[in-house]
């Protein structure tokens, strides 16, 4: 078996140890067998550009959702008042919510009490008792 299958194997095997999903380490088992093919088959240089040829054209599509949608989660429109409702918050509410989320530094930071402190701070600004 080739190195790089042993390798992608033992990657592999530690993605999915440390709680990465199964399509990343499936996707890597699959181009390491895809590259083993091209590697036993052809010289070293030749193998790994037919492979990358290859590897761009299947995953473009995928490459170019994903910017897309990087635009639309991190792009200015996000932090608009009016971008996004939030459950249980009047309209009238969410720019007052965001801004003490903000004001408050309240993010992944907090962790595990990172749901606590959302409703804390809709609590806080809509003048409802935060829900237990």
């Amino acid at each position: 078996m080739c190195v790089c299958v042993h390798v992608c194997v033992c990657v592999c095997v530690c993605m999915c140890v440390r709680g990465v999903s199964p399509r990343p380490c499936a996707q890597a088992l699959f181009d390491a067998a895809h590259l083993a093919e091209k590697l036993a088959t052809l010289p070293v240089s030749s193998a790994l550009a037919t492979y990358e040829r290859e590897m761009v054209a299947r995953s473009s599509k995928r490459v170019l959702k994903s910017r897309e949608a990087r635009g639309l989660l991190h792009g200015p429109a996000v932090f608009e008042d009016q971008a996004f409702g939030i459950a249980g918050v009047h309209a009238d509410d969410i720019g007052g919510v965001l801004a003490a989320l903000r004001d408050n530094k309240v993010g992944a930071n907090r962790g595990a009490e990172l749901d606590t402190s959302v409703a804390e701070t809709i609590a806080a600004v809509a003048g409802r008792a935060a829900p237990k």
